[in-house]
């Protein structure tokens, strides 16, 4: 920011109690009062609610920004409120990081490093091996729903990023007797918590279905749709 190379930064964080909140960073602060930073901080309380067992009372945000770009906080704010109305998306993180500073090509590659470990915005991404017949039904219910009886066909895990041919194997996800397809999907973060049973593993973490749950749940939960990956 000080060789003008970046012209906002953006800092916030929950509130846990009316007066939690970083204290400003000393260096940010200088450049305030020499004029060369413009400096705006919105606290936003919220009927209070616990997470993880912490008592949650709002979130905070604190914005820098070069004192000829100040324009950019307001627009910033704008984002910010869309966001509570609309899904998060692609645009709204490529408009995010192009207000933050970041030019085409950075936000490109951002974005597809992303698509490389996630299913979607605003899910738990989720990885199986399925049978070749339960894909086709897949296929045909355009890719945004499994089909009755699929969910025992279905080995599911968690893993960082794609995964190829050899790790699925070394982790008995594939056979080569086994004919199937890597799916990915994104679900909602309660059905991953009430509904899945998750067991850690180095790379590749198996998961599977808590007694009674239905491919109903599962259809309910989905918030991608179904990605068929290419083997590698």
């Amino acid at each position: 920011m000080l060789k003008g190379i970046k012209p906002l930064a953006y800092f916030s964080d929950l509130i846990f109690d009316d007066s939690d909140m970083w204290e400003p960073d000393e260096a940010f602060e200088w450049q305030v009062e020499l004029g060369t930073f413009v400096k705006h901080e919105v606290r936003e309380l919220c009927e209070p609610y616990t997470h993880n067992g912490h008592l949650i009372k709002g979130e905070w945000s604190r914005f820098y920004a070069l004192k000829d770009e100040a324009w950019r906080i307001p627009a910033f704010l704008l984002l910010k409120k869309l966001m509570k109305r609309h899904p998060w998306s692609d645009a709204f993180e490529r408009m995010e990081g192009t207000l933050l500073g970041y030019t085409d090509e950075q936000n490109d590659e951002w974005l597809e490093r992303r698509r490389q470990r996630h299913a979607g915005w605003q899910c738990v991404t989720l990885y199986a091996t399925a049978p070749r017949q339960v894909l086709s039904e897949i296929e045909q219910l355009g890719k945004r729903a499994f089909p009755k009886g699929s969910l025992p066909n279905l080995r599911l895990f968690m893993v960082e990023r794609i995964p190829d041919r050899g790790a699925l194997e070394q982790a008995e996800l594939l056979s080569p007797n086994f004919h199937c397809q890597l799916i990915r999907f994104g679900v909602l973060h309660q059905f991953f918590k009430e509904y899945l049973e998750l067991i850690p593993g180095t790379g590749i973490a198996h998961a599977s279905f808590r007694p009674g749950v239905e491919v109903q749940d599962l259809n309910e939960a989905l918030r991608t749709e179904i990605q068929v990956l290419k083997l590698e």
